[in-house]
């Protein structure tokens, strides 16, 4: 009975704490700067990571652009919360780069539901929780960007 309790507390205060992200700020977006590693390199690396380290239900890479330095692909991702009720996703990504700059960006992130289906994610909390998930992602591309 104290179980019962306690989740229906937990569901009252969740419920209490929805905040809807407005459409246009659905997005993750990080900037990072490599001093000494020329756009070439930067863009040939990235490349390579992505192709080798996303996964997607899509095509990982959308577009390739070296002159511009711009990547577009789609990714995919699952996490669990406290209770190990678990989400899939999926999202579209750009890196974008520039000298010895990266620009990249985490969009259009939707719930995968059954039968091919896709839902924007819109609560704060989830798109906090995908950007906790992304972070390790991001930070590995990062350090093999600058190894």
């Amino acid at each position: 009975m104290k179980k019962i309790l306690i989740l229906v507390l937990f569901g009252i205060i969740g419920c209490i704490q929805v905040q809807i992200v407005p459409e246009d700020q659905r997005k993750i977006e990080k900037n990072f700067q490599f001093p000494n590693i020329n756009k070439a390199t930067i863009y040939n690396k990235s490349l390579l990571w992505v192709t080798t380290n996303i996964n997607s239900k899509k095509n990982v890479i959308e577009l390739t652009d070296k002159e511009n330095g711009i990547i577009v692909g789609n990714g995919y991702g699952r996490y669990c919360d406290v209770l190990a009720y678990c989400t899939e996703f999926d999202y579209k990504f750009i890196l974008k780069i520039q000298d010895e700059n990266i620009t990249l960006t985490y969009m259009n992130i939707n719930y995968l539901i059954k039968g091919n289906n896709e839902a924007p994610i819109e609560i704060k909390n989830e798109l906090d929780a995908i950007e906790r998930y992304l972070t390790p992602q991001t930070n590995r591309l990062i350090s093999y960007i600058s190894n």
